[in-house]
């Protein structure tokens, strides 16, 4: 578009437009605004998963010999620490905003 404008196929204001774009556009790469919120939402879904594999074991633990369940729990306790090593640090407004929630009963647990 710059191109276009100095050669004088588009009109002048529209290099401009084009140029604070571009500028728009890099500043958005470099600072990310969304990968915080990506981090966390991967996390989440991390530990919801984990929530879900150990009631599983749970629910079927019985039928488990003990060597079975002792290698599953061993499983999801170092898949446990691989999740909390690389999840993002919450940041303490949003701690005390999921607390108050809790504690106003806006979350309720799964069941399990």
């Amino acid at each position: 578009m710059g191109t276009l404008a100095a050669d004088q196929v588009v009109p002048h204001w529209t290099g401009t437009l084009a140029l604070i774009a571009a500028i728009v556009t890099a500043i958005g790469t470099v600072f990310n605004p969304l990968a915080s919120y990506y981090e966390h939402l991967s996390a989440a879904k991390a530990f919801t998963t984990l929530k879900h594999d150990a009631c599983e074991i749970g629910e079927v633990g019985g039928l488990l010999s003990e060597e079975q369940l002792a290698e599953r729990v061993r499983c999801i306790h170092n898949r446990y620490n691989d999740v909390v090593r690389l999840a993002p640090p919450t940041e303490d407004w949003a701690f005390e905003q999921a607390r108050k929630r809790i504690q106003q009963g806006v979350h309720k647990p799964d069941e399990h």
